[in-house]
């Protein structure tokens, strides 16, 4: 029987086209620390990582003395790996490792054209969309089967695409490519394929 293979959730981040130099692209602060992740010509990049000491969830108040708060201590970690390819910087994110980069360094769109180019336009399950209006209602709308996305009709000036999920024929929904938001988030699970989330 072979062994399942470890499913990496990430989150990968493009950063803005002017952005060249790693260093700025985190926020300078004591509390974070650089190592590096490979050796010599194997280099990948900078791991940028910040630690929280254990203390009691803030909700740990709201039981009052019926829960003694150091029975549930926890510890945070948060860590982006800013990697460059193709003359670009991408910072890949762990825990709450989407809060190291420098504000305002992310490339807006990038998990839209990304997920846009990897699904099929004919094959999709369900869309999350925004109205454009003073109000920006959200809805989500799933069909039953893998449709065309014009059928969903999504009024064009009127509302934005929040999601995205297509299922692959023959495979189970739980395999399906997803875009949410704004980082793209691949997940690895072997013969399986992957699903893409941003």
């Amino acid at each position: 029987m072979r062994a399942k293979s470890k499913q990496w959730p990430l989150s990968i981040f493009l950063l803005k086209e002017e952005l060249t130099d790693v260093d700025a692209a985190v926020r300078s602060a004591r509390d974070i620390h650089r190592i590096p992740i490979g050796r010599g010509r194997g280099t990948v990049g900078p791991l940028f990582y910040r630690s929280t000491p254990l203390r009691p969830p803030r909700w740990a108040a709201f039981f009052g003395s019926y829960l003694d708060a150091k029975d549930i201590l926890c510890a945070g970690v948060a860590a982006a790996l800013i990697v460059r390819a193709d003359d670009r910087l991408f910072a890949v994110t762990f825990g709450t490792g989407r809060h190291l980069p420098t504000p305002g360094t992310f490339q807006e769109g990038f998990g839209l054209r990304v997920t846009l180019n990897s699904v099929s336009p004919e094959s999709i399950r369900m869309i999350a969309r925004k109205t454009l209006d003073a109000t920006g209602c959200r809805s989500r709308e799933q069909a039953s089967r893998n449709i065309p996305i014009i059928e969903f009709g999504v009024g064009i000036g009127e509302e934005v695409l929040c999601g995205v999920i297509e299922t692959p024929r023959g495979q189970h929904p739980r395999d399906s490519h997803r875009w949410r938001g704004r980082p793209l988030r691949q997940r690895r699970n072997g013969s399986r394929g992957s699903s893409i989330t941003a």
